[in-house]
C-alpha cells in the first residue's frame, strides 16, 4: 500500500468527507484550477475515496444488497423489446463506469474499464400476476437483492416482466459504487432518447461525455499529491 493510501486509510469517515469537500471546493473555486482531464485508461487506475469505502464494506459482506439501487417502472403500450435491449446496451457501452471491474493489484485496490459486450435483457412472462401482488413484489425484491460481483459483473442489470399484452414492468438495478441518485436521471433521459430514436445502432444522437469517473478518481489522487491531505 502506498504512503498516500495509508494516510487516507487512517482518516476517519468525517475527515474523508471533509477531504472530498475540500477537493471539490478547490476544483470549483480556484481560478487557476484545470478542468478534470479526459484520459486514455489502458490499464488499472486507483479508486476514489468514496469507491474505496464502498469496496471495503462490500468485501466485509459480499452478499449484502444494501448497495444495490433499483428502479422499476411500468411500460404500457406496444414495446419493441430488442430496441429496448439495444438502447440499454448503448448506455452501458457509453458509460465506462457501468463496465468497471474492481480488484487488488500489488496490494492496491484498483479499477479498470472492460471492453463493451452484448447486454442481456431477460424477459419473464407473468400474465397471471397482478402488479400489486405480494408474489410480484417478492420477485422484484429477489432480483434487486441479487449480489453484484464487483470483479466481473456489468454494474447495471435489467429484467423485463411481461404482465400482459402491451403491459410490461422494467426493473433496472445498479451498484452504488458506480452510480448514485443523480445517475438515474441521466440513465432515464438517455434511454428515452435512444429508444425514441429512429436508429439505435449508435449513440450519435447523444453528446460525448466530457470525462469518465476514472478521470475524476485520478484527478482526486493527483490533487492530493499537491498537499490537500496534509491540511487536514
Amino acid at each position: 500500500m502506498s504512503d498516500l493510501a495509508k494516510k487516507i486509510a487512517r482518516l476517519s469517515p468525517e475527515k474523508r468527507a471533509e477531504l472530498e469537500a475540500r477537493l471539490l471546493e478547490r476544483r470549483d473555486s480556484s481560478p487557476s484550477a484545470s478542468p478534470i482531464p479526459r484520459r486514455d485508461h489502458a490499464g488499472p487506475v486507483p479508486l476514489s475515496f468514496a469507491q474505496q469505502r464502498l469496496w471495503f464494506l462490500q468485501q466485509l459482506e459480499p452478499d449484502n444488497p444494501v448497495f444495490n439501487i433499483a428502479n422499476a417502472f411500468r411500460l404500457k403500450g406496444p414495446l419493441d423489446v430488442e430496441k429496448l435491449r439495444k438502447s440499454l446496451e448503448i448506455i452501458v457501452e457509453r458509460h465506462g463506469t457501468l463496465r468497471t471491474s474492481f480488484g487488488v493489484e500489488g496490494g492496491e485496490t484498483v479499477q479498470w474499464i472492460r471492453e463493451p459486450s452484448s447486454f442481456p435483457l431477460p424477459v419473464t412472462g407473468l400474465p397471471e400476476f397482478s402488479i400489486d401482488s405480494e408474489r410480484f413484489q417478492d420477485l422484484l425484491w429477489e432480483e434487486t437483492a441479487r449480489p453484484f460481483d464487483l470483479g466481473s459483473d456489468t454494474l447495471l442489470r435489467a429484467h423485463l416482466y411481461c404482465m400482459g399484452e402491451d403491459d410490461h414492468v422494467l426493473l433496472l438495478v445498479m451498484h452504488h459504487i458506480s452510480s448514485d441518485g443523480w445517475s438515474w436521471g441521466i440513465l432515464f433521459r438517455e434511454l428515452e432518447r435512444l429508444y425514441g430514436s429512429a436508429d439505435t445502432a449508435t449513440a450519435a444522437s447523444l453528446p460525448p461525455l466530457p470525462v469518465e469517473y476514472t478521470d475524476y478518481a485520478l484527478w482526486q489522487r493527483e490533487t492530493l499529491a499537491g498537499g490537500t491531505l496534509e491540511d487536514l
